[in-house]
């Protein structure tokens, strides 16, 4: 599932020096009045003609445009990358960098290790009521689910529900004030610390797989895409994974959707913290899940990580 977006980004400058508003409380997601597609639905979303360009100008094209401003501020070092934001900064780092920051924001952090498989299995819990500097943030219930293999250096996010996501399905007043530790990137960042802690040598994150794709816009801007394949996949329904490189228009775009958003700032925001360093998604790739037998709509991007300097 996605997450709660980061703060709108504004067009790039002349200096390719994008600037994005950043609240000091995370705002409540709106709800997104574009409609999904029904499962199985790709040829008809994106057939030729007014939906399709409809579907381009409106929903495509925008993220086409943050993706791109998204990945120049990951190619850029911290400094520079704080500069992009507005008003600028002087460190793009995120504050929650503190594995304390968890317990201090209200959430519960389980953990179930295989070592036979390498892998860690994490839920981070919204459950405790909390008061941080004298104001109380109620508990919401919302919940990140990612798996870490460390042997392979995965992060796979399964059902994330953010605090924003889980007020609002919870029903709670739209009044209460929400943890300021709210993004997926954050929670992620803080998982994979936790997982990778007095590790040496420390394994490197070479891949961020997002997990059954239900968002709306990521879904749409995937029916955009595979419509150019459209031949290939209805002639075999289990189409196979399509690749691009992270600074083609298709991994731009996908960077540029909620679930790649996340991803991005996974990455923008924590390359001068121990752990995880100075990454850049290199190539996107769109997978049918494994559990499915038929053409439909859960479908993995798979954002294949490398070093910034090559």
């Amino acid at each position: 599932m996605t997450t709660a977006e980061h703060p709108p980004l504004h067009h790039l400058t002349p200096n390719h020096r994008p600037a994005v508003k950043k609240p000091k409380v995370p705002p409540r997601r709106a709800i997104n009045p574009i409609m999904p597609p029904k499962p199985g639905s790709f040829a008809k979303s994106s057939a030729p003609g007014t939906h399709g360009k409809w579907l381009q100008s409106q929903v495509y094209e925008k993220a086409l445009a943050k993706g791109k401003q998204l990945y120049a501020m990951m190619l850029a070092n911290d400094s520079n990358a704080g500069q992009m934001f507005l008003p600028p900064l002087a460190s793009a780092t995120s504050p929650f960098h503190d594995l304390n920051d968890i317990a201090k924001w209200g959430y519960d952090l389980f953990k179930n290790e295989v070592p036979t498989e390498h892998t860690i299995d994490y839920k981070t819990h919204h459950l405790n009521p909390v008061v941080v500097n004298g104001k109380t943030y109620p508990a919401t219930r919302a919940m990140f689910s990612n798996d870490i293999n460390l042997g392979t250096g995965i992060l796979t996010a399964h059902v994330n529900i953010t605090p924003a996501q889980a007020a609002i399905s919870n029903k709670l007043p739209a009044t209460i004030p929400l943890p300021d530790l709210a993004h997926w990137s954050d929670v992620a960042f803080l998982q994979w610390k936790d997982a990778t802690a007095g590790l040496n040598p420390m394994p490197c994150l070479r891949a961020v797989v997002r997990d059954q794709i239900i968002n709306r816009t990521t879904a749409l801007v995937i029916d955009y895409i595979l419509s150019s394949q459209l031949s290939w996949i209805e002639k075999d329904k289990r189409y196979p994974s399509f690749t691009f490189m992270a600074d083609s228009d298709e991994g731009l775009a996908l960077l540029g959707t909620p679930n790649g958003a996340g991803v991005a700032y996974l990455l923008i925001q924590h390359k001068q913290l121990d752990g995880l360093g100075h990454r850049v998604v290199e190539e996107v790739e769109l997978r049918r899940a494994l559990f499915d037998e038929v053409f439909n709509r859960h479908t993995r991007i798979v954002f294949h990580v490398g070093d910034a300097g090559g």
